[in-house]
């Protein structure tokens, strides 16, 4: 799907490449990571900033010579232009028992946007929890699926179904999806809004406790060019109304459909 950008980079690289690393140039790289790169260090418990300034430099100075900035980087938030393309099959066949069929879509919306809350709402309604269109949907009334949900990317505005079924079942599987993402458009219920806006409020209070949890969300600050904050986001999913996520899923388009089935033949798919 993100086979021609940076995103579609696995984070580990490529194996072909790795017969061309001689111990020269990987050395010379490690120095000039050392020498040039950003370093980002969060710190949280019952201690003051000089105090963790001091424990830090102790600790990195064998690697690097440091000097400490307090500094708000300047991030140029990435845009997102629609562009109309055919939707891509990709099917791979391995020797499995049961089918993966996963669907990826592309939103012009993202984590800066000021309807980026629509999008998390449309996320959670379309494949978030269990009230989701996709699991009473796909697997529930049609038992079509052992599990259907989907996950999204706010970066990069990308959102992910996936689903594992028959092998069988994939037409019809695909076309129940295909029908669930259609109806984010026009069809979408006070209690799909109010139980998925619990339930991301729940999702949040959760990782509050976590001190990981503002270290991402600088993270995410710094990459999507916007901060927010917990607080920020519960206040700001709890206003989002139905016509907010129609307007959401109509930014919403196709990708890429992917389905991994057996070895025995693709006459169906």
């Amino acid at each position: 799907m993100c086979k021609d950008e940076s995103f579609g980079v696995p984070r580990l690289g490529y194996a072909d490449r790795v017969e061309n690393i001689t111990s020269t140039g990987l050395y010379h790289k490690y120095k000039e990571i050392l020498r040039d790169a950003t370093v980002h260090l969060y710190a949280v418990g019952n201690f003051t900033s000089d105090q963790f300034e001091a424990l830090a430099l102790r600790a990195f100075s064998p690697l690097a010579e440091m000097r400490f900035t307090a500094v708000e980087t300047a991030v140029k938030a990435p845009t997102v232009s629609p562009v109309e393309k055919p939707i891509a099959t990709v099917v791979e066949q391995m020797d499995v028992q049961q089918g993966v069929l996963c669907v990826g879509l592309r939103s012009t919306v993202l984590y800066q946007d000021d309807m980026y809350p629509a999008l998390l709402v449309y996320n959670g309604i379309l494949g978030g929890f269990p009230h989701s269109k996709l699991f009473v949907n796909v697997r529930e009334k049609a038992s079509l699926a052992y599990y259907a949900s989907s996950r999204m990317y706010g970066l990069k505005g990308i959102l992910l179904i996936q689903s594992g079924i028959q092998i069988e079942n994939y037409e019809q599987a695909k076309a129940i999806i295909l029908e669930q993402i259609r109806a984010m458009e026009t069809e979408i219920t006070e209690e799909e809004r109010s139980f998925t806006i619990q339930g991301l409020i729940n999702q949040y209070k959760l990782s509050d406790d976590q001190p990981l949890t503002d270290a991402m969300m600088d993270v995410y600050a710094r990459l999507g060019g916007k901060k927010r904050s917990v607080d920020a986001l519960i206040e700001a999913v709890q206003a989002v109304t139905i016509q907010d996520v129609q307007e959401v899923a109509r930014t919403v388009k196709v990708d890429t459909i992917y389905f991994l089935r057996d070895e025995e033949g693709i006459s169906h798919a």
